[in-house]
């Protein structure tokens, strides 16, 4: 909110200084607009984000769903109420928050894919196309990571249109397409460019090496949260117990390779984390809630539920040999693409639970699905994943609990946090 607030009082381009070097103009510009609804205190501000993005959420999530009841009522009902019921994904939304656009982004995007598939004519698919575009472009200045949804989008849309039967000009649309793909990148990405030259670097990403930095922080801590103490915000961090000494500050993925058992067990550990849900929101105010071990029972429940779920929906996709939609294809290849490659970055960072908000969104549809369609499965392998997930997420809670009073005492103590790693 305050990088937002003063490009109202500046412009967008005569003062994006405040930007700093380590984030893009995206999200503040957002920002911006939605002080013209509240005004310029920052609770309104909040509120008018939360209220608009939890409406255009909300609205982009039917629409998807109505889509998709057209080859699958479950699968529909699933989209409804996964995306739309699980009170953490909710709260991320709601939030201000660049993640809270990305997943908008991301529903949208699905809808142009779908829409795409379903066209009947070369013009209707290259608007939709162009649509999908625009949306996963400027994702990318709303967070740097966000070139992944721009390759899943790219990636799913030229498969999507490569399978497809229909009769069109495949070159003419594609040079079309590239020709819109091109133009609303340069409307997206200019501002960040003009920012950037300005500081006489010639990139569209923050001048910051924010890369490098993430990698090196990932090393010495496993999650990051943020704890308000007295109404200012302050760092809350979970320690990585297998840091050792030393991380170069350039290239420090290198640890990983000087390091590759303290690595494989860092990895774990950020995977752990990034699904591990001991606050359901992003700003705590408590660090010692009633509900942070139920929360992360359910949450664990649901992300095994789900995982295993998904994986038995991809492999009787890919590989039971019953014919497929093209349009199904496309949705598919992006939502994995997108979870697979948001899980392996994050694998590498001091994770916050608001970074895996696509795979936590994903889990929650298949999840639901697998409930909904319970009576058709089998029985023995229903029985058994129930019973696993159930085991999990006893253990994982735990776990939790035990990493969450670590690092609150190391927090509120007075002693501080004890690293050799950030000692260096």
């Amino acid at each position: 909110i305050n990088i937002g607030l003063p490009i109202r009082e500046h412009g967008l381009l005569s003062d994006l200084r405040i930007l700093s070097t380590q984030r893009t103009y995206g999200y503040p510009l957002m920002v911006y607009l939605y002080s013209l609804i509240g005004g310029i205190e920052p609770l309104r501000i909040a509120l008018a984000a939360g209220i608009s993005q939890l409406t255009i959420y909300g609205i982009a999530v039917l629409f998807l769903a109505s889509r998709i009841s057209t080859y699958s009522r479950t699968f529909a009902h699933s989209i409804a109420i996964g995306l739309l019921l699980n009170p953490v994904v909710v709260a991320l939304v709601a939030d201000v928050l660049s993640e809270s656009a990305t997943l908008i982004i991301v529903v949208l995007a699905l809808c142009c894919l779908f829409n795409c598939a379903r066209a009947q004519t070369a013009a209707s698919i290259l608007l939709w196309a162009i649509i999908g575009a625009a949306l996963t472009n400027f994702s990318m200045m709303i967070r740097p990571s966000n070139i992944f949804v721009v390759a899943a989008w790219n990636g799913a849309f030229l498969l999507q249109l490569g399978l497809s039967r229909k009769e069109i000009n495949r070159r003419v649309l594609l040079l079309t397409y590239a020709g819109g793909w091109v133009l609303s990148a340069a409307i997206a990405w200019t501002p960040q460019y003009l920012y950037n030259a300005s500081l006489g670097a010639a990139s569209i990403l923050p001048v910051y090496p924010l890369f490098d930095a993430q990698i090196k922080w990932g090393i010495i801590l496993l999650k990051y949260a943020t704890v308000v103490v007295s109404d200012y915000a302050e760092p809350f961090m979970f320690i990585n117990p297998w840091c050792v000494p030393s991380i170069p500050n350039v290239q420090p993925g290198i640890w990983y390779l000087e390091h590759p058992a303290q690595g494989i067990l860092t990895i774990a550990g950020h995977i752990f984390h990034a699904f591990n849900v001991e606050f359901p929101f992003t700003y705590v105010y408590d660090p010692n809630p009633i509900y942070s071990l139920p929360v992360s029972f359910a949450m664990w429940f649901v992300t095994v539920i789900g995982m295993f779920n998904g994986l038995g929906k991809n492999l009787e996709f890919f590989f039971h040999g019953r014919p497929v939609g093209f349009e199904q294809i496309g949705l598919v290849v992006m939502i994995d693409s997108l979870v697979l490659m948001v899980i392996s970055l994050n694998s590498f960072l001091a994770v916050e639970t608001r970074f895996n908000s696509l795979p936590i969104a994903a889990t929650s549809v298949l999840a639901v699905e697998f409930f909904l369609s319970y009576r058709s499965q089998h029985r023995a392998l229903k029985s058994l994943l129930v019973s696993g997930a159930i085991g999990v997420a006893l253990v994982s809670s735990v776990i939790s609990e035990m990493s969450r009073t670590t690092a609150v005492a190391a927090k509120f103590s007075g002693a501080g946090y004890s690293s050799p790693c950030m000692k260096q």
